[in-house]
C-alpha cells in the first residue's frame, strides 16, 4: 500500500514540474513575439521617414537645395537725342533712363553712326556738321543680358553762325577798334562783311577785325552793322552803336 501511494506521488510530481515547463515555455515564445514585433514597428517608422533627418549639406545645413532663377534682361524706359552746345562746340548727347527687374547694376551702350558709317561710342558725340544724318543705338546691359535696342536718329541743319556777346572796344583818342567774335555750331568758316558803318571804316572778312579813324570834328552816335556768314545760307546780323560825347574826351561809349 505504501508502495502505491510513493508511486503516485512520483506521477504527480512528474506532471507538475511538465506543466510548469509547458507554461514557462509558452511565456519565453510570447516574450519573443513581442520582441520581434516591436522591431517591426521600429522598421515601419523608419522606412516612413519619421525619424529621418531633413535633407542638408555642409554648406547648407538642414536645408535643401535652392533652385537657381533666370536673369531677367534690363529695360529701357525712356531714350531721347539733344542737340546741345559745349563750351563754344555743338554737341549731341543721349539722355536715357533704364531699369532692371532684379535690380542689377546698369550700364548704357551707345554706338554713333554718321551717314551710315559707324563714327564712335560714348553718351556724347561731336563730330558732325549740318547737311549730316546722325544715328545712334543704344543698349542697356545688366552683366549678363542686354536689353531691346532704341535706335534714336536727327538730320543735322545747317546752323547759323553765333556771334560772342562782347561789347568791349579800344578807343586811342583817334581809331575806334573793336573784334567781332563768333562761332559756328556747324564748324564752317565764317566771313565777316559790313552792312552799313561810318565813312571810312575798315572790317578784315576773314578775322572781324573792325577800325575807324574817328574824324577829328565827330561827336555823337554812328550805328554799325555787320553780317557774319558761314556760306552755306547761315547768316547771322550783329549790331551795336559807337557814341563819343565829348570831343575833349573822344572817348567812345559802347552800345550793341
Amino acid at each position: 500500500m505504501k508502495t502505491i501511494k510513493t508511486f503516485f506521488l512520483f506521477i504527480l510530481l512528474v506532471f507538475i514540474s511538465l506543466q510548469l515547463a509547458a507554461c514557462s515555455k509558452e511565456r519565453a515564445e510570447q516574450v519573443q513575439k513581442n520582441k520581434d514585433a516591436a522591431g517591426k514597428q521600429t522598421e515601419k517608422v523608419h522606412s516612413t521617414g519619421a525619424d529621418v533627418q531633413p535633407p542638408g549639406t555642409m554648406e547648407n545645413p538642414g536645408k535643401g537645395p535652392v533652385a537657381e532663377t533666370e536673369n531677367t534682361p534690363p529695360v529701357i524706359k525712356d531714350a531721347k537725342l539733344v542737340l546741345d552746345v559745349d563750351g563754344d562746340r555743338p554737341v549731341l548727347r543721349v539722355e536715357a533712363q533704364a531699369a532692371d527687374p532684379d535690380g542689377d547694376d546698369v550700364e548704357m551702350e551707345y554706338k554713333w553712326y554718321r551717314n551710315g558709317e559707324e563714327a564712335g561710342d560714348g553718351e556724347r558725340f561731336y563730330e558732325f556738321r549740318g547737311g549730316d544724318s546722325i544715328l545712334v543705338r543704344v543698349r542697356a546691359f545688366d552683366g549678363q543680358d542686354y536689353s531691346s535696342e532704341r535706335r534714336l536718329s536727327i538730320d543735322i541743319r545747317n546752323t547759323p553762325p553765333r556771334v560772342v556777346n562782347d561789347n568791349s572796344f579800344d578807343f586811342d583818342g583817334k581809331t575806334v577798334t573793336k573784334q567781332i567774335k563768333a562761332t559756328d555750331p556747324d564748324g564752317d568758316s565764317l566771313v565777316y562783311r559790313l552792312i552799313k558803318a561810318p565813312d571810312g571804316a575798315k572790317l578784315n572778312e576773314q578775322s572781324g577785325l573792325f577800325k575807324w579813324v574817328v574824324p577829328d570834328d565827330f561827336k555823337g552816335n554812328t550805328p554799325v552793322e555787320i553780317s557774319v556768314e558761314d556760306g552755306r545760307g547761315g547768316k547771322t546780323i550783329y549790331k551795336f552803336v559807337i557814341t563819343i560825347k565829348e570831343e575833349a574826351e573822344r572817348k567812345p561809349v559802347k552800345q550793341e
